[in-house]
């Protein structure tokens, strides 16, 4: 066994590491714009050097070329002569900054109009309170309402019982020891006034269920006849692998109807909803503030930064400019702050350059999608915007990521724009979201008598001189959430 002691080597390598510098510029450059309003009033409250500047109504907002004119000095003869044609035309003077961009949400303590718009977003009537208003209508013993609660309490999204109500049963809550004469009766009665609440559908346990239950509904309310929720029910309740595979043949002639019939059939379950909870459900709503604006200029479409998303915030230079009256240890410290300021502002600086040529370079490449929409995307990856850039991928992607696009057309993020190619006939490329939206164009237009099989797909995308396999077509038309052709038919 070899002898083991503690040493000393010295051993001479190399290693790459960031500067603070660009570790910061990394950063500042993959946040979005609401992540950089954040971490800026973190800033702003943390280093007492950065300050915002005062608005002025007759400019646009600062930027930060004007408080860090260094990158702009860098800048060739080429970059600054684009610049001037991509500069905010004369209709855009008297932008505000983002501070007074967002005014509009908060309160002014010394107007009569205190209330903000964001108050009532939140005030959305939940599933449990809409069926506990109801149940507050009803005349029912303490017992019948404590058991309707706890089956309102079992409800999950969908608006549907978790469980079987026998499982339930199994699992009374301490609340009912004080009604030890509780039945399964009981709890099955309480069942069928929860399911005959609004909105139909609600206390199923599933999704069949639930449709049967809405049909009933309907049919109690006068909506449809005897036979068309016999029939329904029966359809959903016997033959639902048929239904799911649109057999008519095949559930007309199990049921004894005919086509008209199984039609309508089809037409009352299209009507139902599958969550009936789901109008209850409050989903966050997300905002997308546009970092680029594109125009058309003397018919060339061009990319400028968007100017609401601008932070004007900048160098206190009275603050700086008084370091000079403390002594050396105060000084020191302040002197950090003051560097740490400084490499905030070049940041910015370098994140708005690098998004302004990413954009640039974009819209160069995809003119023509401004004009004729998804079906003219040229093929492009992120290799091709870094090597025209001098840039690495993965600063081409955290510039991209997170990062919408405002054109005429909508609002797009930048990561729409970049697709794998497709080989064309003549031996070029197209873009496979080009190809995806031929497909979904085929199929919005086509016979629903007589849907487009995958097939006929291929051979269509051959006429216009796209070269795509029949599995290439079906992983698209997935990728698109349409079904297959045995779904689309109608009758």
């Amino acid at each position: 066994m070899p002898d083991m002691h503690p040493g000393i080597q010295l051993q001479l390598g190399q290693q790459q590491t960031l500067s603070p510098q660009l570790q910061l510029s990394l950063k500042l450059l993959q946040l979005t714009s609401p992540e950089l309003v954040e971490e800026i009033e973190l800033a702003l409250a943390d280093n007492p050097f950065l300050e915002k500047a005062e608005s002025d109504e007759s400019n646009v907002s600062a930027t930060p070329h004007q408080s860090t004119p260094r990158l702009q000095e860098e800048k060739n003869d080429t970059d600054e002569a684009y610049a001037q044609t991509l500069a905010p035309s004369a209709s855009d003077s008297g932008v505000s900054s983002l501070d007074k961009m967002y005014d509009w949400g908060r309160t002014n303590a010394n107007s009569d109009d205190d209330v903000s718009p964001l108050d009532f977003a939140s005030a959305t009537l939940t599933l449990r309170d809409h069926l506990l208003q109801q149940l507050g209508c009803l005349s029912l013993t303490d017992t019948e309402r404590l058991l309707i609660s706890c089956l309102i309490d079992e409800l999950d999204e969908n608006g549907h019982l978790a469980q079987p109500l026998s499982e339930l049963i199994t699992a009374i809550p301490a609340e009912f020891s004080n009604f030890p004469s509780v039945t399964p009766e009981d709890w099955q009665t309480a069942l069928s006034r929860l399911q005959a609440m609004d909105p139909p559908g609600i206390g199923a346990t599933g999704t069949v269920e639930s449709l049967c239950l809405q049909i009933k509904a309907r049919y109690l309310d006068g909506e449809i006849t005897a036979a068309l929720s016999t029939l329904t029910t029966t359809l959903l309740s016997s033959y639902l692998p048929l239904v799911a595979k649109r057999d008519i043949t095949a559930l007309a002639h199990n049921t004894d109807s005919d086509t008209a019939q199984i039609n309508a059939a089809y037409e009352l379950i299209n009507s139902l909803n599958p969550r009936p909870a789901a109008p209850f459900t409050s989903t966050p709503t997300h905002y997308v503030l546009p970092d680029i604006i594109v125009e058309k200029h003397q018919g060339l479409w061009l990319a400028r930064l968007n100017p609401a998303v601008l932070p004007d915030v900048i160098l206190n230079s009275e603050l700086a400019n008084a370091l000079q009256t403390l002594n050396k240890d105060a000084a020191r410290n302040a002197n950090a702050k003051l560097n740490e300021a400084r490499m905030f502002l070049y940041g910015l600086e370098a994140r708005y350059d690098t998004l302004r040529r990413t954009a640039n370079a974009i819209v160069q490449r995809q003119q023509s999608f401004f004009e004729s929409g998804d079906t003219a995307l040229k093929p492009m990856v992120l290799r091709d915007i870094a090597q025209e850039l001098n840039l690495h991928e993965s600063t081409i992607s955290r510039a991209t990521l997170g990062k919408y696009l405002q054109c005429p057309r909508g609002i797009f993020e930048l990561k729409h724009f970049f697709t794998s190619a497709i080989t064309t006939e003549e031996g070029g490329a197209t873009s496979s979201r080009a190809i995806r939206a031929h497909i979904c164009a085929m199929i919005a237009s086509e016979n629903p008598s007589k849907p487009l099989s995958d097939s006929a797909i291929v051979e269509k995308l051959e006429q216009l001189g796209f070269v795509v396999a029949r599995r290439t077509v079906a992983k698209y038309r997935e990728m698109e959430n349409l079904p297959p052709v045995s779904l689309r038919r109608r009758r």
